[in-house]
């Protein structure tokens, strides 16, 4: 997938199915550059 951040920077991220990643809160566009689904479980934390 790719991030794209309020700056106009991206970032490309690879997963795996399964994969567990931790993100700090950010503002950012995702878009999928597989041909395949993508699906995300966000949880967001409250302090």
């Amino acid at each position: 997938m790719r991030f794209t951040y309020p700056d106009g920077k991206t970032e490309d991220i690879t997963t795996k199915a399964g994969q567990v990643a931790y993100f700090p809160a950010f503002d950012h566009l995702p878009e999928n550059l597989s041909d395949k689904p993508f699906e995300v479980i966000g949880i967001e934390l409250k302090g």
